[in-house]
């Protein structure tokens, strides 16, 4: 294998070269390339390529990704090499040419068309030779040029079996390689009429859209096709790439000469999401409209405010504090003072948000020099607090919150401080206020004998958690238990803190509170003769989840500490709990800081190699080849699309191969639901519930189905009207139930060939059996059906790329989505790892990725490369602490670095984690290190490892949102 790379290196560095010569004289070569090319049919991509070369060049000039150094394209070139030996996906190839390493891509690309034959994968490519030759040399085009071609051929060849149903699939790329070489005509009466017949409903919406961008480019039809694309945004809201085709309609708008319209929509556009990669090309519409004589429309003061404060909300902080300093200098040469005062507060909350404390400060004391007009006075003074808070300048906050509170009632003075106390840290001013407005029952609450543990009150400290201990059970009874130690070991007791330790650590071994525990008792005990650890007191959970951070065991902190204002992330909730290993003796391990898992663990130290847990992983996720095939000769006949499905595998399809046939499991799983009340044969047919479009999991207010579609409740499989159509129907579902033992054991094996780590691990869960059994040798198979390494080869590349545990990665995509592309949660936070829109454009926007859309993220890939560069940025601007990156991707950096501030340099890492005021965080990093331990317990069969307790209160400033 690596004799082939290195050939095709040598092969490459030509072109490699062709691509990275500065774009000076890119317009001759231009010129002369488009004379070469007029035989090849090349003529239009080059001729639109060369009227755009200008802003090429100053794009790659301002970029600085151009050069002549040959040395530096055999470097490329070798990386090159490297990743696509380890499998690089097309996705990720074509992704990299949208963030201007457009000499990289190309030379990934060359590779990839010279590597692989599956067609689509072939059209793809090409459009990444075609955006690269745009970016950088013209001759590039040409060569995309000859590989669409070579595409084409390999599209238009008869499939290997006749009657198989990939002919849409065929018509559909073959359509956008066309689209793209400018054949608008023909690819506009293709699609129109391809869409109508599609099997899936996703062809079916993709030849719809394939049609009205198609229609958009043709002068003839760009009027009726500006209106179906308002309709069809219309009706699928999240469409990919939506911005895109709003372009495109503005383009289209500019075309027919409607000049105004045009001016209008990118306008607003610009108005509304100014913050999106893709406006910068909107503002170069905008700006050739105004060439054109064309006026940009009036827009009001406060339109430009609610500009201002969405553009605040979506995080885009040094956007947002220009607009919002050119609004409060024109309030204030108006004499508004009260609209000054509502763009200070917005400006206050970009301060508070993006840790520029003085500069809130500044703006606190600007609304209370003007008396406060239009704004809250309290909440104007509760930032200012909060501020000196943050500054370290607390005795000045707990001034002015007695001042503040002077003439209010006692009780109402007492809760402020103590909130405000506990807040930053000044936990003897909170402890002497609680002392006053609580009862002495309030200390046997956790909140309170945490409260007392902060204080240095150890010994009180030590009772309340015992007392918690005694009188609940599981979760929260092991967290009481792990405190009740840890305060021990405050008040000096040594022993009575190993004991407490030794026994804890010798409960559920992937428990968070127990394998914290096991460190502390080897910080403990390492020097000394050790204890042995007494038997198990608890059993193991009887029901999933039972007893685990999941179930919501522990207690939320008490509101009077926990007022900060917090936005959390929403997450997809999981359909089924975990299933809980038997505990099992802690065994010794070093005493030591705990250090990021990481990936260069798993290669060999010396050669770089993969190890034998990477083989093992990239094993399982190759799955059992030939099942798909396997199933569609065995079980065809009951579900035909299974044979579809095995001839996209054969044509490289394997991401539409396996969107297609998760229906069929889907269909299996409900069939076999249904029918378990049912005598067979069966009498008449069953009825199941799911609808058209529907996603697997969606916890929106109004679930919707693909790209937003509004759901009707059309059932996905419908009865059919006819009495004949109905028997046929019986039949089959009475066939498939008296066989479903078989088709379920071929059915498990088939989603593991193709990837859909979702529904194996859904099969292997409803199997159950693995309560109570501890990952060994003779159920791993289980345990890692259970928790597969989903959609490996994206993962793996990734956590390579930015040295991060695929373990710890995989256990949050558990609790993120359960491994579902498809899950969105309550708070529109989408796909595998759950990246909420206004995280996925501030991503694509620092990524430079173009033509993202909300709907972006479903796809397993996108979602696996933004989860995972966003989660590298945490780890890197909290100095690779996981704990604190966990905490940080579901409640945000910016949270996490506030809570860093207020208390951090004080406390341990364990103690910090429990002043955070928003309980979830905190469960939720709890739950996913537990996962990420079973994972690798599962997976490296060697799961233990040292939990370490001390803070790095430091932290970057590469994110903050």
């Amino acid at each position: 294998m690596r004799r082939i790379f290195f050939t095709l290196l040598l092969a490459t560095l030509p072109l490699a070269a062709t691509l990275m010569l500065p774009p000076t004289g890119s317009r001759d070569r231009a010129e002369a390339a488009l004379q070469r090319s007029s035989s090849a049919g090349g003529a239009p991509v080059i001729r639109t390529l060369a009227e755009r070369i200008d802003e090429g060049r100053r794009t790659a000039e301002t970029l600085d990704i151009a050069t002549a150094n040959l040395s530096t394209a055999t470097a490329l070139a070798r990386e090159t090499m490297v990743f696509v030996s380890a499998a690089e996906s097309v996705d990720s190839v074509a992704r990299r040419a949208m963030l201007f390493d457009c000499e990289k891509a190309a030379s990934d690309a060359h590779l990839l068309l010279e590597a692989r034959r599956a067609p689509n994968e072939q059209v793809r490519l090409h459009d990444v030779m075609a955006v690269c030759a745009d970016r950088s040399t013209h001759e590039g085009a040409l060569v995309a040029l000859s590989h669409v071609d070579r595409a084409r051929a390999v599209l238009s060849e008869e499939p290997h079996e006749p009657g198989l149903r990939i002919e849409p699939w065929r018509a559909l790329w073959a359509s956008e390689a066309a689209l793209t070489l400018g054949e608008a005509d023909r690819v506009r009466e293709e699609a129109e009429a391809a869409g109508p017949g599609a099997p899936t409903l996703r062809l079916e919406l993709a030849f719809e859209l394939l049609a009205i961008r198609a229609s958009l480019r043709l002068d003839d039809h760009a009027a009726s096709a500006i209106r179906d694309a308002e309709a069809f945004l219309h009706r699928f809201p999240e469409t990919p790439a939506a911005d895109t085709l709003i372009l495109e309609v503005v383009d289209a708008e500019m075309s027919l000469g409607r000049n105004d319209a045009a001016m209008r929509r990118a306008h607003r556009f610009l108005l509304e999401r100014p913050q999106i990669p893709i406006a910068a090309q909107f503002d170069a519409r905008v700006r050739e409209l105004e060439g054109r004589g064309v006026r940009r429309p009036a827009t009001s003061w406060e339109q430009r405010f609610e500009q201002a404060r969405e553009v605040r909300f979506s995080r885009f902080r040094d956007h947002a504090e220009l607009l919002l300093e050119v609004l409060e200098e024109e309030a204030l040469a108006g004499g508004r003072v009260a609209d000054a005062n509502r763009v200070r507060f917005q400006r206050i909350l970009n301060a508070w948000e993006g840790g520029r404390s003085e500069d809130g400060l500044a703006h606190v004391e600007a609304i209370r020099a003007s008396g406060f007009s239009g704004v809250s006075e309290r909440s104007v003074r509760n930032y200012k607090v909060r501020f000196l808070g943050r500054l370290g300048r607390t005795d000045e906050g707990i001034l002015a919150i007695r001042r503040q509170t002077d003439r209010r009632p006692r009780s109402e003075q007492l809760a402020r401080l103590a909130e405000y106390g506990f807040m930053v840290g000044r936990y003897e001013i909170a402890l002497e206020a609680a002392e006053e407005v609580r009862g002495s029952q309030w200390f046997s609450t956790f909140d309170g004998a945490f409260l007392l543990y902060l204080a240095g009150e150890y010994a009180r400290a030590r009772n309340g958690f015992r007392t918690i201990a005694e009188r609940s059970t599981g979760a929260q009874q092991r967290r009481a238990r792990y405190w009740q130690g840890r305060a021990e070991t405050r008040r000096g007791d040594r022993d009575a803190a190993i004991s407490v330790f030794a026994a804890l650590a010798s409960e559920d071994p992937f428990d968070y509170h127990s394998r914290v525990a096991r460190s502390r008792y080897e910080e403990l005990a390492h020097t000394r003769p050790r204890p042995s650890a007494p038997p198990v007191e608890h059993p193991v959970p009887s029901s999933p989840g039972d007893g685990g951070p999941a179930a919501g065991g522990s207690a939320h902190h008490d509101a009077s500490f926990a007022s900060v204002e917090i936005h959390p992330e929403g997450h997809a909730a999981t359909s089924a709990g975990e299933p809980v290993p038997v505990q099992r003796p802690a065994r010794r391990i070093a005493p030591q800081d705990s250090e990021p898992m990481g990936f260069r663990r798993l290669l060999d130290p010396e050669t770089g190699d993969e190890g034998p847990v990477l083989q093992r992983i990239r094993e399982f996720a190759s799955g059992p080849q030939g099942a798909v095939r396997h199933f569609a000769h065995r079980w065809g006949d009951l579900f035909p699309d299974s044979r579809t499905t095995d001839a996209l595998i054969d044509v490289g399809a394997r991401e539409e191969a396996r969107v297609l046939f998760r229906d069929v499991a889907e269909e299996f799983r409900g069939l076999a639901v249904a029918g378990r009340r049912r005598s067979l044969p069966l009498t008449q047919p069953i009825e199941l519930s799911a609808v058209v479009g529907a996603h697997r999991i969606d916890n929106r207010r109004q679930p919707a189905g693909w790209w937003g579609l509004a759901l009707n409740g059309s059932p996905r499989w419908p009865i059919p009207e006819s009495d004949e159509a109905r028997q046929t129907l019986m039949r089959r579902q009475t066939a498939i139930l008296t066989a479903q033992d078989d088709i379920r054991a071929d059915i498990r094996a088939a989603l593991q060939e193709l990837g859909d780590a979702h529904l194996v691990r859904r099969f292997a869960l409803e199997e159950g059996g693995l309560h109570g059994e501890p990952p060994g040798s003779g159920n791993l198979h289980r345990w890692r059906a259970a928790y597969p390494p989903a959609f490996a080869e994206t993962m793996l590349r990734e956590a390579r790329r930015h040295d991060l545990c695929p373990f710890l990665l995989w256990a949050l995509m558990v609790v993120e989505s359960d491994l579902n592309p498809d899950s969105i949660s309550r708070a529109d936070a989408y796909g595998l790892m759950q990246v909420i829109p206004r995280t996925g454009h501030l991503t694509a926007d620092r990524r430079g990725t173009i033509g993202f859309g909300i709907h972006s993220l479903i796809d397993p890939v996108a979602s696996i490369e933004a989860g995972t560069w966003y989660f590298s940025q945490l780890m890197e601007k909290f100095s690779h602490q996981e704990t604190l990156a966990l905490v940080s991707y579901n409640a945000g950096p910016h949270q996490m670095a506030r809570w860093m501030d207020w208390r951090g340099s004080d406390l341990e890492l364990d103690a910090l984690l429990e002043t955070i005021p928003f309980d979830r965080a905190r469960r939720y990093a709890e739950r996913i290190l537990r996962l990420a331990w079973l994972y690798r317990a599962i997976w490296e069969e060697d799961g233990d490892e040292s939990h370490g307790n001390t803070l790095d209160v430091s932290y970057g400033d590469n994110i903050d949102w």
